[in-house]
């Protein structure tokens, strides 16, 4: 019996070139869903994509920069041009900076921010125009241990997912009523590009 089973839904997983993204996207091509695959750069998404299609499944690159929100809009019309209307909605897209708290910068702040949150909440706003519209739809924020813990260092991105956190309890409230079901996942610490250099050290590991 298959428990789970998303074929004939599409699904739109931002940061998907790598890491958290590439193996999310990979889950959900693997249970069926058609999944439009959105980086910075379509590029950087050709391995990710060639995996999933010579599994059998069914992956379209997508160009999306969310911290330019601008484009935000642009890009869902390309999805849905593509795959059909967006069913499920993966906020993973990150990015980090580690220092200090009195070493931050704006041009650091703003470059965090801007993909962790803002990008993050518009494409939500905009995927969900259509979930409303539909009266359905499903919403996964990534966030992270940070949502709800301190950790030296990393003062604005925890920010960020705290942020993400709250946010995601808002949607969820707001968007209810729509059948629009809106959740956070809080991935341990996984070795990924972002992180992987912290595991060569003893004490941080």
């Amino acid at each position: 019996m298959n428990l789970f089973d998303l074929t004939g839904k599409t699904a739109l997983v931002s940061g998907a070139s790598r890491g958290i993204g590439a193996a999310i996207a990979g889950g959900l091509a693997a249970a069926g869903a058609s999944v439009a695959l959105a980086a910075r750069s379509v590029d950087a998404l050709a391995d990710v994509a060639e995996q999933i299609t010579g599994r059998g499944g069914n992956a379209v690159p997508i160009e999306l920069d969310i911290s330019r929100i601008d484009t935000i809009p642009a890009a869902v019309r390309q999805v849905e041009d593509a795959l059909g209307p967006i069913e499920i909605l993966f906020n993973v897209a990150g990015t980090n900076i580690r220092k200090p708290i009195e070493e931050i910068t704006e041009s650091d702040f703003d470059q965090i921010t801007d993909t962790n949150y803002k990008g993050a909440y518009f494409l939500c706003q905009e995927v969900g125009k259509g979930m409303i519209e539909r009266r359905r739809g499903k919403v996964i924020n990534i966030g992270s241990l940070t949502t709800a813990i301190g950790v030296p260092k990393i003062s604005v991105y925890g920010g960020s997912k705290g942020a993400i956190g709250q946010m995601t309890k808002g949607l969820a409230v707001e968007w209810g009523k729509y059948n629009i079901q809106v959740n956070a996942i809080g991935p341990g610490f996984i070795v990924t590009d972002l992180n992987r250099s912290l595991w060569d050290d003893p004490k941080m590991k």
